[in-house]
């Protein structure tokens, strides 16, 4: 497995819990998630697409993960 060395914000937040001084890169420049953080904005819209018509309260959102990724 290759050492995680450029993060994007979202990651970096996502692990360390902080704002910290890392040398943050754009999205499509992270090593952790190869620009994915920058495309939950589409994943969001096509969720809220796909859930019209449909009342609710609550939901929860789960993920797979690739075992290459494990």
């Amino acid at each position: 497995m290759v050492p995680v060395q450029r993060l994007c914000r979202d990651c970096f937040l996502r692990i360390f819990g902080r704002e910290g001084d890392a040398n943050i890169v754009d999205y499509a420049e992270c090593d952790l998630c190869e620009g994915l953080s920058g495309e939950i904005e589409k994943f969001v819209d096509l969720i809220e697409e796909r859930l019209k018509g449909y009342e609710f309260y609550t939901f929860s959102v789960g993920t797979k993960i690739d075992t290459e990724i494990i």
